[in-house]
């Protein structure tokens, strides 16, 4: 039997209208460039939705045929539209003196008037110094065959928070009032009508040379970020329908450093080696903080964005051992270490720094909480490496790939994750319902495994965690890619076939690493899975 009838419509347009207007002009040895743009866009969706229930036959598909008193209706209607002005000028004296400067100006219907229009200037030079005289009268040319320094500075907006500048209205949570039912009315979304556009100012600084007529060449560059007005959402009052409100909420500092090495190590006519090699890091910080911001004790007001907070563990409970500060813990469960405690005022409140951190005493007070929770570095890789290597003789080619990150911290692995366990979920305490386990269950504490690296079996009744116990610093170096082919020589008159190649491709072939866990770069969940190794053929045929 029929139970519900579904009718669902959706109307969805989009609009676009693009323009652009290119002036180029040469004389002497100056060269301009001219460009100036509009772009305009706009989304269009409704959807209209009705539903009964209580049909009584399959073969009825007429709405009128379900229950009335069953019927739910739902809809909502969007609209998007951006609009943009935009111009580049770019500029050369010589070869040697580079300008290009652009300038836009972007309106976006998700920000409420007033706020609608973002700005965003940037510039860019750049100095050829190998083509000025005293780089020729150094003789500097036959070494050094390309040399240039850049410097830029720019600012670009981003408006991808939804429609969240008005406040929407839902229906339902009917109710009835004498013989009459009421329809409910509430609010699903707070709108925020001082939203406005997030921006991100960033400056750079690159050295670009080439030696030995651009056989070996580096690139080294330096960039400095920050994104202020950052669009998220803050929590409102409890007292609210609903329990967040989009906001700019402050900002974001983010810096680096990238390196690139090119060498073509041999180029004959038979045999070639090219090499690629990059080495690059970058940091991620807060630079100011919501002004709702309620920090924890052991937050930094200037913290990295993805940084590790935890207890400092101090090995497993034995037997006998009396750990005060941890009342109810048994022997077995990961013993974590009192190293602080809050500052109080004399009315009992926390004494706080100038950010409204808690403060400490930094001395131990006979209990875990916040205040014993320390900073362990950040999730991020310290340092990522890259490697390509390239050869070709006569019609085979080979490449080989290889990166890697340096600086790497874990906090626990799959086996790790599978032995603490989640209570009914995973865990060594439910091995009596028979699930599989990592060999690493071999290692678990009992009365007759004392000497046991992990947990016991109630650690998942632990009322304070394991803190840092599997947090592991590592590093690895991945085999990414192996390729190996062979093109074909191909004789046509009529030029059908232009090019065949063979080829045979190996993925993931092997990495180096003294981690222990599935794998140092997926590793990370109760449902960890490593890289997939892979290996296949292939025939390129071009016409």
């Amino acid at each position: 039997r029929t139970t519900s009838l579904v009718e669902r419509f959706v109307n969805w347009k989009r609009y676009n209208f693009d323009a652009l207007l290119n002036y180029s002009k040469n004389f002497g040895q100056h060269g301009l460039k001219v460009m100036v743009g509009y772009h305009a866009e706009k989304y269009e969706v409704s959807k209209n939705q009705m539903q009964r229930n209580n049909f009584p036959s399959n073969s009825l598909n007429d709405m009128d045929a379900g229950g009335a008193s069953t019927q739910t209706n739902d809809g909502l209607s969007r609209e998007l539209a951006m609009l943009s002005y935009f111009g580049r000028i770019n500029y050369d004296f010589a070869g040697k003196y580079l300008l290009e400067a652009n300038f836009r100006a972007d309106a976006s219907s998700r920000f409420a008037p007033g706020h609608r229009w973002g700005y965003f200037p940037s510039v860019a030079l750049g100095w050829r110094f190998t083509e000025e005289n005293f780089a020729r009268s150094l003789n500097l040319d036959k070494v050094l065959s390309n040399g240039k320094l850049r410097l830029s500075y720019g600012q670009t907006g981003n408006s991808n928070i939804g429609d969240k500048s008005v406040t929407y209205y839902g229906t339902g949570y009917n109710k009835v009032f004498g013989n009459k039912e009421y329809t409910g009315v509430y609010v699903s979304q707070i709108g925020n009508p001082d939203l406005k556009w997030e921006t991100t100012t960033e400056w750079n600084v690159g050295l670009d040379l080439g030696f030995l007529n651009n056989r070996f060449n580096v690139t080294a560059e330096y960039f400095h970020k920050v994104v202020s007005d950052l669009l998220s959402s803050r929590s409102v009052l409890s007292y609210n329908e609903v329990g967040s409100i989009a906001a700019n909420i402050g900002k974001t500092q983010s810096q680096g450093f990238e390196l690139t090495i090119n060498t073509k190590n041999f180029d004959t006519k038979d045999f070639s080696w090219n090499s690629d090699f990059t080495f690059s890091f970058y940091r991620d910080k807060w630079k100011e903080r919501d002004e709702n911001w309620s920090p924890n004790p052991y937050d930094m007001y200037n913290a990295p964005l993805r940084g590790y907070y935890m207890y400092l563990s101090d090995g497993l409970i034995q037997p006998g051992e009396e750990v005060s500060w941890m009342p109810g813990a048994l022997p077995g469960q990961v013993k974590l270490k009192d190293i602080d405690g809050y500052a109080y005022n004399e009315d009992g409140t926390y004494k706080t720094d100038k950010h409204g951190i808690p403060l400490r005493t930094g001395k131990p007070d006979g209990k875990i909480d916040y205040a014993d929770a320390v900073f362990k570095g950040c999730s991020d890789p310290g340092y990522l490496l890259g490697l390509n290597n390239t050869f070709r003789y006569k019609n085979f080619d080979l490449n080989v790939y290889f990166y890697g990150q340096l600086d790497l911290l874990k906090s626990g692995s799959y086996k790790d994750y599978w032995i603490v366990g989640s209570g009914t979920m995973t865990g060594v305490n439910n091995l009596y319902r028979g699930y599989n386990m990592p060999t690493s269950a071999k290692e678990v504490w009992s009365h007759d495994n004392t000497s046991g690296k992990m947990p016991g079996y109630f650690q998942y009744m632990s009322n304070y965690g394991y803190g840092d116990y599997f947090l592991e610093k590592s590093w690895f170096i991945r085999c990414r890619n192996i390729t190996l082919g062979y093109t074909l020589p191909v004789k046509s008159a009529k030029k059908l076939v232009s090019n065949v190649r063979i080829y045979a491709d190996v993925n993931n072939l092997f990495t180096i690493t003294p981690y222990d866990g599935l794998d140092v770069e997926t590793d990370d969940s109760y449902w960890a899975y490593p890289n997939v190794r892979s290996f296949s053929i292939g025939l390129d045929i071009t016409f």
